[in-house]
């Protein structure tokens, strides 16, 4: 009925082979859970081994069968391995669906057993499940009991096997389609860069030679060229500084064991020099060789693991597989297999794409002109040259960032989010804590879902389940802490919900920084040592301390304080602490400033830009005064929309336009915006793309002058200018002044006032602080 040649099967007639004569397979090993063969085939060389298994129900009659496993990969280690069948046993909480939630302690041996023979699952093409119990629709539960696991040789002799669970028909199980192939890697093998070059004394100038050598045509030509000599004389310097790094250890294994050897047989100096310097070559190429593994496995976690682990190779060739397409699904959704109609199918798909016809766009296009005359309101820029501009960057240059912000999907910033994080407070508590509002730590209620039974809390006393809300909220302990901590801070202590009791404190009115700081990192630190806490008696054996989690929040507090206020003397004391905090007072910083005339035969113009909002609303004043102070003429000008930038860019445009004009050579442009000066100077500020047109038409403006200084002052000196500005919002059109009874109220006051030189303070709080007296 089958059509095959031989058969065999187990003591208990569980499990049976068949084969035909195209196949020789020689029992190895066979008992009541599995059957290991050595199989060889026609049409592959060399052997390999497989272990068919069938395993017991009960986890603790599986583990004969888990023994059997660890011997045949301990030895067999240098042979491909495949062991197959039905295991009895899933490997994670997805592979079940239906019924009570699963225990994964039931699964840790299996998972153990795989870890330590080395094995990789191949995965599976099909349904995703091999057993159900086949009951009604209520009951019925469905699990992947059924898999094929192979070891790195395998992995590396047939990379393209692959698993297809078959539809399951008279029996509650699918069967297990795996096909092999070990045809050999033809496919292009790529350049790849090597971290452990950069270590090497030779290779910047083997770089930099390279680099430097000429090539003819375009920058991206040219940088294309370089690139591909580069990648080319890598490979080949790599190849004779280090030549097959992996032959070689093999060579040097040999090598030691002979040096040693003969160190046995002769133990001489000159012997023993002989193997340490074999030995100091080998370790090196051990070094090298480990470098490269980690690299490949993407793994930098591995720096404590065994970079000679099966895991580690089986983790590198598992990722090399998973690169092979076994098959494809067409868009009439049929399944196509094999290399030659695989390529064949992608390249007619990608074909019918790219010419592709329309006949309704084609023929709207064929309608209309070809090209259009457009206007726009862009001032053109005759001295320059044409350039790309990216316009969701100010400085009209592409990056990356600006890219994102368009693309990504933007939140509401809250409160909640801004606080938790700052860059005084550690990452870690910070972390913990957004982990503890959105309720992503391993508490045991979160464990239960992966079906570890549920304990009572580790950190009171009294029993309680261990939740989020009981370690850092309502349970006995955090009770207690919150509110000794709340009482010296005048912060109510009824009971809240932890994240609303977290922006209560967040919300109270805080008198300095240091006050605002610790409002803002004690609920942080508090959430940090609760947790501590819990862990210590959880997992260290400690016994839970009320005195403890206080001691760690007020020394977190403390060393916090100290590092951002070292000056000044912090108590230990919370409550001498919270009373030293409330009295600290901010220095400040007072300056005296006034309007300063300018030389006689000079005037001085003074601008202002002005924004209802940034972007928004915004208009433009200035006055012109001679050496006097006397007025010559002022403005306000109102210019719609746009920025404050553009705003003080056009308010000096307007005001040497007008001194153009009126013929004033000698002109001092002050202004109270540092950034407008930088740019008509050149500071080595980059001007934003969406005024680079007025500041080009500001320095333009600049030659009609014999003699034209700008230069920054104060806003407190530049009062005039300020009021004219904002005068520029109740005006629906230009308006200039020729005489002070022209001027608004406000700035014909301080026009008076810079006249006679009378002083203004400016006054700033500074971010240090001070004790109290």
């Amino acid at each position: 009925m089958l059509a095959m040649d031989h058969a065999v099967s187990n003591i208990n007639g569980k499990i049976w082979l068949f084969w035909n004569s195209d196949i020789s397979c020689s029992v190895l090993e066979a008992d009541d859970q599995q059957v290991t063969c050595e199989i060889s085939h026609t049409e592959i060389q060399g052997n390999y081994i497989k272990t068919f298994v069938y395993a017991k129900c009960k986890d603790y009659l599986r583990k004969p069968l888990w023994d059997r496993l660890l011997h045949i990969a301990d030895t067999r280690d240098s042979t491909p391995w495949c062991t197959v069948g039905d295991f009895n046993v899933i490997t994670d909480i997805d592979e079940k669906l239906g019924g009570i939630p699963y225990n994964m302690r039931k699964s840790l041996e299996f998972i153990g057993v795989i870890e330590a023979c080395g094995l990789m699952d191949l995965g599976f093409n099909g349904p995703k499940f091999t057993w159900s119990n086949q009951r009604g629709i209520n009951f019925r539960i469905w699990k992947r009991l059924d898999r094929a696991m192979v070891n790195d040789n395998w992995l590396q002799n047939m990379p393209h096997t692959c698993i297809t669970h078959l539809p399951s028909v008279g029996s509650d199980h699918c069967p297990l389609l795996m096909k092999m192939n070990a045809r050999p890697d033809s496919c292009i093998k790529y350049f790849r860069f090597l971290n452990c070059w950069v270590e090497q004394p030779s290779f910047e100038e083997i770089v930099v030679d390279c680099w430097n050598r000429p090539v003819e045509g375009n920058a991206m030509w040219t940088f294309h060229q370089k690139m591909k000599r580069l990648a080319t004389t890598l490979s080949a310097w790599s190849k004779m500084k280090f030549g097959d790094i992996y032959a070689k250890i093999k060579e040097f294994e040999e090598r030691v064991k002979i040096a040693e050897d003969n160190l046995l047989q002769n133990n001489t100096e000159e012997n023993r020099e002989d193997l340490h310097c074999i030995n100091a070559d080998y370790i090196k190429y051990m070094k090298l060789e480990d470098s490269i593994l980690k690299q490949k496995s993407q793994l930098h976690w591995f720096k404590e693991g065994d970079g000679n682990s099966k895991y580690f190779h089986a983790l590198i060739r598992g990722r090399r597989r998973r690169l092979f397409v076994h098959k494809i699904l067409n868009e009439n959704d049929e399944w196509i297999q094999g290399d030659d109609q695989i390529a064949q199918t992608a390249c007619d798909y990608f074909h019918h794409i790219f010419t592709v016809e329309c006949r309704q766009t084609d023929s709207a296009c064929s309608s209309k002109p070809a090209a259009y005359n457009l206007s726009t309101q862009i001032q053109l820029q005759h001295s320059s040259s044409d350039q790309a501009v990216w316009k969701l960057n100010s400085t009209g240059l592409f990056t990356v960032s600006s890219a994102w912000d368009i693309i990504r999907e933007k939140r509401t910033k809250t409160k909640i989010n801004s606080y938790t994080w700052n860059r005084y407070i550690p990452f870690k508590c910070s972390f913990l804590l957004w982990r503890a509002i959105r309720g992503k730590l391993p508490t045991n209620e979160r464990l239960a879902s992966f079906g570890i039974e549920p304990r009572d809390c580790y950190c009171c006393h009294s029993p309680g389940s261990d939740t989020i809300e009981h370690i850092f909220n309502t349970g006995h302990l955090a009770k207690i802490v919150w509110k000794f901590f709340a009482i010296s801070l005048s912060i109510p202590t009824d009971f809240l919900p932890l994240r609303s009791m977290i922006m209560r404190w967040w919300g109270i009115p805080y008198h300095n920084e240091a006050h605002r700081i610790i409002l803002q990192a004690t609920p942080i630190f508090i959430c940090w040592s609760l947790w501590k806490n819990r862990c210590a008696k959880k997992y260290g054996g400690k016994q839970s301390s009320i005195a403890r989690v206080k001691h760690l929040v007020i020394l977190d507090t403390f060393k916090l304080l100290h590092s951002i206020f070292p000056y000044i003397s912090w108590p230990l004391n919370w409550s001498s602490l919270c009373k030293l905090l409330e009295k600290c007072i901010h220095d400040s910083k007072v300056t005296a400033v006034r309007w300063i005339k300018p030389p006689e035969k000079w005037v001085k113009l003074n601008t202002d830009g002005s924004a209802v909002n940034n972007p928004g609303n915004i208009g433009a004043g200035g006055i012109l005064r001679n050496h006097k102070g006397e007025l010559l003429f002022a403005f306000s000008v109102p210019l719609g929309e746009g920025t404050n930038n553009q705003a003080e860019v056009e308010a000096a445009i307007f005001g040497l336009t007008w001194c153009v004009q009126l013929n004033y050579n000698k002109v001092i442009l002050e202004v109270d915006s540092q950034l407008l000066v930088d740019w008509f100077l050149n500071n080595n500020k980059t001007v934003p793309w969406l005024i680079s047109s007025q500041m080009q038409r500001l320095q333009q403006l600049s030659s009609n002058f014999l003699h034209l200084k700008c230069i920054h002052t104060l806003r407190e000196a530049n009062f005039v200018a300020d009021v004219l500005s904002k005068n520029s919002h109740k005006l629906t059109s230009p308006q200039v002044y020729f005489n002070t009874q022209q001027l608004p109220k406000l700035a014909t006051a301080y026009l008076q006032q810079d006249i006679t030189g009378m002083t203004s303070f400016r006054r700033r709080k500074l971010k240090r602080i001070k004790e109290p007296p």
